[in-house]
């Protein structure tokens, strides 16, 4: 993740005149236009809704305008394309900004069933719709979330997303004792790769109304929600004894969305107060992740006329670990606005007091709340009144949001004159571990340290040393690579591998720190490439509480890797089969299937798609249904410079494939059913290796069969074979001690060490030339299917086919001649062996 800092903002304003520049402060003139809300992104972004005021009124224009800090300190600014009900600007602001994954946004805004009124009681229905930074809806097809109701009744909105990209939107309707809820789920796309530009796909997956079960004889005073890292959604209340009762007691109570049955569970006393209490409002609730300890409340307790900050943190079957009380002191519960709090990602919180004469108290705890030092907000002007206050981090109320670094960023309008709005960063002091690169204090070191630019190709294992004895368990640690061009015109990260903590392919040392991850040597496999880790809240939990522990987000732990060179290789053809699935294509669908599949191993490899492809000769042809799957030539064309080698592609490949569970490759609709058993295999291995060794016999049958050949009676003579017309070789000793078959020639000759019958030299004579049809011709028949099934053919191996050819063709004519030759002397002559020689006589 980027953020936002002052230095590039300052580079900014050489590029926008409007806006003029003070110490942490960002200006601009806009006018009349002030901030509505605001919220901030994981990735540093700053998203702002402005209005415009009608004149003389407390309305305002019916159009929402959006303005976006990007990290790099530019300004993106665009209205919603879309006509809103008045009813949502007059008399009071309706609309709601939450943002999503990547460079969107929900939009919470109503409807009207009296379209285009906007004073009076009218009767509406809550909706959402999806937007992107361009100001366009991508998704508008929701169902209402609310029944209809009344314009007029107080209601209020809770909207949390969690890490999976889903959301719970609930609603509290005339303060009544009953909650309206909507959960929504991101569908789950199956691609390897992430494309900023796709925005996400959300359906209702659940939806009614919670209720305190009427055995507990209850009554809701206030509430708030909050998310948790494996999918569930909590509602945390406070409730008193209904009026029946005979005390007035205030009680905290949690229940929990359960995301495997979308079903609430019986909700947990979290806080029981021994004294009556006057007041008990809720002011934060979330997952302790940093600490790795439990769920924590942060509640607000008034008795008489002092205020007190109750810390309970509690596990999900209800056990409470901990309740701390901390008095607020000389601040009386009169004088006090609101207190508000925010979670800070280095540990503790920052704690906010509003008072009545608008001034602001800010202080930064510890989570066991001890006071680490005081929130410096000494800047003219800078007061409740002109705080923009609807929004801030995580869609809290209290206009300041908080980013990873632990820089919070305020909004303030210009004190209602609407000619300027502003921007005001300041850095919070980190509690855990300030000089952690990584922004999380549960991992002491690693061994691909943030910003690496000299990592070579096929990486070693990486370690990641936890500061506190750890667990395994269901998030995932993955590897991506940035890309901007490779086979995608949008850019976006390419899937590298992905696995959770308790996979065989993360182990854990004996201390329960050190965790070690398996590198697959396809992941970091390009040159000069960018890459980031990203390791999901929950990876790890403490083992002391079991309680999961904070990740490591997206596009933040980036390494790069080194330029190489690489010897050059030729083209190459790779095998892959197929499963029976694609047997049962239609024959009209062959060719588009063949470019999907090439380019889908194109993108995954990653490589240039114009070095793929697949052979013309190859055919889809009619199989038996039992067939086991369908091998298909994959041709990889020769590298230019910078790309990886042909080979090294073909291995790449055997790799992803043979882990599909765990790489891209299982993620793509077509290369998910390639065999994971057969790999990529070596197209030209068998061949290559039968005229390796077709070569090799025959030479030896040339270089033994035809030597002397010593008597069996007298092995102190050696036999002579003179004048045999053919292709009779004589081999002496000094050269047969230079024949590197030397074992196999020892062999050869003393099965041979007997004299010649005419039997035996007829049938030596026609397993010479069986010979020719098998090394010769056989080596002809491999050149010409090479040429066949080769995409890139060069006059290497054209010069090949050619000798090859004219060996054959000068073999068959030299054969011929000699067979004709031997026959009609053999007619003629007549032969005689003595011990000493063979003779020839005519």
């Amino acid at each position: 993740m980027i953020i936002i800092n002052i230095i590039q903002i300052i580079t900014c304003l050489l590029l926008f005149p409007q806006l003029t520049f003070s110490l942490k402060t960002l200006t601009y003139a806009e006018s009349n236009l002030f901030p509505a809300e605001f919220d901030t992104t994981t990735d540093g972004t700053a998203v702002i809704r402005l209005q415009q005021r009608l004149p003389n009124k407390q309305c305002a224009e019916s159009r929402v305008i959006m303005r976006y800090i990007l990290p790099n300190g530019s300004l993106v600014s665009n209205d919603v394309d879309f006509k809103f009900d008045p009813i949502n600007f007059c008399p009071v602001d309706k609309i709601e900004i939450h943002p999503l994954a990547r460079k969107f946004s929900l939009l919470l805004y109503l409807n009207s069933t009296t379209p285009g009124v906007s004073t009076g009681n009218v009767l509406v229905q809550y909706a959402i719709m999806i937007i992107n930074q361009d100001g366009k809806i991508v998704q508008n097809d929701f169902p209402p979330l609310s029944t209809p109701f009344m314009s007029n009744v107080p209601a209020k909105t809770k909207t949390v997303l969690n890490n999976n990209g889903d959301f719970l939107w609930t609603f509290r309707p005339n303060n009544n004792d009953s909650i309206i809820y909507a959960k929504f789920t991101s569908q789950k796309l199956n691609t390897a790769i992430t494309d900023l530009t796709t925005p996400p796909i959300y359906t209702m997956s659940a939806s009614g109304r919670f209720q305190t079960p009427s055995n507990l004889n209850l009554q809701l005073q206030n509430y708030t929600t909050f998310p948790t890292f494996y999918g569930h959604f909590a509602i945390a209340f406070t409730a008193r004894y209904n009026a029946s009762s005979t005390t007035s007691q205030l009680f905290t109570y949690c229940t929990f969305l359960i995301s495997e049955t979308n079903n609430f569970i019986a909700p947990l006393m979290i806080y029981n107060p021994t004294t009556l209490l006057t007041s008990l409002e809720i002011m934060q609730c979330g997952e302790s992740s940093f600490e790795g300890t439990a769920f924590k409340c942060l509640l607000s307790a008034t008795q008489s006329n002092s205020i007190s900050r109750i810390q309970v943190s509690f596990l999900l079957t209800g056990l409470i670990t901990e309740s701390i009380s901390i008095p607020i002191d000389n601040i009386t519960s009169n004088s006090i606005k609101t207190i508000l709090l925010d979670p800070l990602y280095f540990g503790g919180y920052l704690q906010r007091i509003y008072l009545n004469n608008s001034e602001i108290i800010g202080n930064i705890f510890d989570v066991k709340g001890n006071l680490k030092g005081n929130w410096d907000l000494t800047l003219a002007n800078l007061n409740f009144s002109n705080i923009v206050i609807n929004g801030g981090s995580n869609g809290n109320e209290g206009g300041v949001g908080v980013f990873r670094n632990n820089t919070a960023i305020l909004v303030l309008n210009d004190g209602g004159n609407g000619s300027t709005w502003s921007v005001v960063t300041t850095d919070i002091i980190k509690i855990y571990n300030p000089d952690n690169p990584l922004i999380n204090p549960n991992i002491a070191s690693v061994s691909l340290p943030m910003n690496t630019t000299t990592m070579p190709l096929d990486a070693a294992p990486l370690s990641i040393t936890f500061s506190k004895p750890i667990t395994l368990s269901t998030g995932n640690i993955s590897i991506f690579q940035f890309i901007s061009s490779t086979n995608i015109s949008s850019g976006g990260a390419l899937l590298r591998q992905t696995f959770s903590g308790n996979s065989r392919f993360c182990t854990l040392d004996s201390s329960n720190t050190v965790v070690t991850v398996t590198m697959l040597q396809s992941t970091f496999n390009q040159p000069n490439e960018a890459y980031f880790i990203k390791i999901d809240d929950g990876f790890a939990r403490s083992k002391a509480t079991d309680m999961a522990l904070v990740g490591v987000v997206d596009g933040f732990w980036i390494v790069s890797t080194r330029d190489y060179s690489d010897t050059y290789s030729s083209a190459v053809t790779a095998l892959i089969k197929l499963s029976n699935d694609f047997l049962n294509i239609s024959t009209t669908n062959h060719s588009q299937f063949l470019s999907q599949l090439i380019s889908q191993l194109a993108q995954i490899t990653p490589i240039s798609l114009s070095r793929l492809s697949i052979s013309s000769n190859f055919k889809f042809t009619s199989t038996d249904s039992t067939q086991d799957g369908l091998i298909i030539p994959i041709i990889i064309g020769t590298e230019k410079n910078g790309e990886i080698r042909s080979a090294r592609v073909i291995s790449d490949l055997d790799t992803l494939i043979k882990n599909r569970d765990i790489s891209p490759m299982g993620m793509m609709n077509l290369t998910s059913r390639i065999d994971e058993g057969f790999g990529a295999q070596w197209n030209s291995l068998l061949i290559a290796l039968f005229s390796c060794i077709n070569s090799e016999f025959f030479h030896l049958l040339d270089s033994h069969l035809f030597t002397s050949n010593p008597d069996l009676k007298s092995t102190s003579k050696k036999k002579k074979m003179e004048e045999i017309e053919g292709e009779w070789m004589w081999i002496d000793e000094e050269d047969e001690r230079k024949n590197c078959f030397k074992t196999f020639q020892r062999i050869l000759t003393n099965l041979f060490k007997v004299t010649y019958s005419e039997k035996a030299k007829m049938w030596l004579w026609w397993m010479s030339i069986i010979g020719v049809f098998m090394q010769d011709l056989g080596q002809l028949i491999v050149q010409i299917l090479y040429k066949q099934n080769i995409i890139v053919y060069t006059i290497i191996p054209l010069l090949t086919l050619v000798t090859s050819l004219v060996i054959v063709t000068i073999s068959l004519i030299r054969w011929i001649w000699h067979t004709v030759k031997y026959i009609n002397k053999r007619r003629k002559r007549q032969y005689s062996i003595s011990d000493d020689e063979m003779s020839i006589n005519s």
